[in-house]
């Protein structure tokens, strides 16, 4: 077993074992963690850039985590300016839920996004300033469902089946976002996550957290690209003068967190301390950033930052 590590700067590398503190590990200057997932040395990691690209490398070839790992750059030829966005390992019949920042969607094989070209292949056909989320893997397609989360802290669960299986493409509509809120990035899908029928999900802020169980999380079920439900156990409020996160990508949305500043510098560490990919897609005024991740538990997990948003 490893734990494949892709940090917000594209540098990867791969620790021993999946009981792995990745945000624990040392990253250069200015760089953090983005991404960590649980996998094999007979697999193949595959990786997904700011275009919509794919690229995979056998899991074995990574280099240790002992240092700061290598470039994909210096194994990948992405187009200029673009950006690795995100990381998956499996085997060739895994199944990966594919989303964006604008709420598209699809399910995909892993074997359809192995590229043997250092170019990669193109895999996501992405709208104008759309991102490529976290995917999410599925066991279950028939019975699993995905939980989608929004800037603005709407919550859709419905069925991965209503999602099309493609090779490539946009997908069908996630969840309902309000066109004028979407076009000027007010409002965008922060994330998705996969959980088994029962599963739960747990919601932090700064320490403190609650769990939605399955009884809870009924109420924000339904059909794909229905409009969700406004989490009623949280109240947000503007964020203080100044309180503004610093990312090294920092434009427009899709921001892997490198750290919020002020009193609100621990929210990263105790992110990165759980495993989780930090990604806040905008810090505005009356908005609760929600993050998300799949772990090997099912379980579905958000941070909301103490300043935007509070548990009530």
């Amino acid at each position: 077993p490893l734990t494949v590590v892709l940090s917000a700067k594209g540098w990867v590398r791969a620790a021993k074992g999946h009981d792995v503190d990745a945000g624990a590990l040392s990253y250069r200057d200015g760089d953090a963690l983005l991404a960590a997932v649980p996998g094999r040395t007979t697999q193949q990691a595959v990786f997904f850039d700011s275009t919509g690209r794919c690229y995979s490398t056998p899991a074995h070839s990574l280099p240790s985590a002992r240092g700061h790992g290598e470039p994909l750059t210096g194994r990948f030829t992405p187009p200029a300016g673009a950006s690795f966005d995100a990381v998956a390992i499996g085997d060739d019949a895994t199944r990966l839920v594919v989303a964006t920042t604008h709420g598209y969607g699809f399910v995909g094989t892993f074997d359809s996004l192995l590229s043997r070209n250092k170019a990669g292949k193109q895999i996501v056909s992405l709208t104008e300033g759309a991102r490529i989320l976290q995917p999410a893997p599925s066991a279950d397609t028939a019975r699993d469902r995905i939980v989608v989360a929004t800037s603005q802290g709407h919550l859709l669960m419905f069925s991965v089946a209503e999602l099309p299986e493609l090779d490539k493409g946009k997908g069908n509509k996630l969840v309902e976002i309000p066109k004028k809120q979407l076009a000027s990035g007010e409002e965008l899908v922060v994330g998705v996550a996969v959980i088994a029928e029962g599963g739960g999900v747990t919601v932090h802020s700064g320490q403190r957290h609650y769990t939605l169980k399955w009884s809870d999380l009924v109420e924000y079920g339904g059909n794909r690209a229905q409009r969700g439900g406004i989490q009623h156990r949280q109240r947000a409020r503007p964020r203080p003068p100044g309180q503004d996160v610093e990312a090294g990508r920092m434009r427009d949305g899709g921001l892997p967190l490198a750290r919020h500043p002020g009193d609100h510098g621990e929210v990263p560490e105790l992110l990165a301390g759980r495993g989780l990919a930090p990604q806040v897609l905008q810090v505005l005024d009356h908005e609760w950033p929600f993050v998300f991740r799949h772990s090997t538990t099912e379980a579905v997990e958000a941070v909301t930052p103490d300043g935007v948003g509070d548990i009530v």
